[in-house]
């Protein structure tokens, strides 16, 4: 029995959406990518996150 799983892989901001596409398009047959966000309700709602820095050390941020 070989791996016959599905899935849907959401991820709402562009760039991190590009990697996500390239690190799995190898299933792409079996996975579904939407780049938009999952919330209670339809629209456009506000949606924040880190700015990309060249050095999290130097930024005082954790390298997560």
């Amino acid at each position: 029995m070989g791996s016959a799983w599905r899935g849907i892989l959401v991820e709402p901001v562009p760039d991190l959406f590009a990697q996500l596409f390239r690190n799995y398009s190898i299933c792409k047959e079996r996975l579904r990518f939407e780049n938009l966000a999952i919330a209670d309700r339809d629209g456009v709602l506000p949606f924040y996150r880190l700015a990309p820095v060249k050095d999290f050390l130097a930024e005082g941020l954790p390298d997560w």
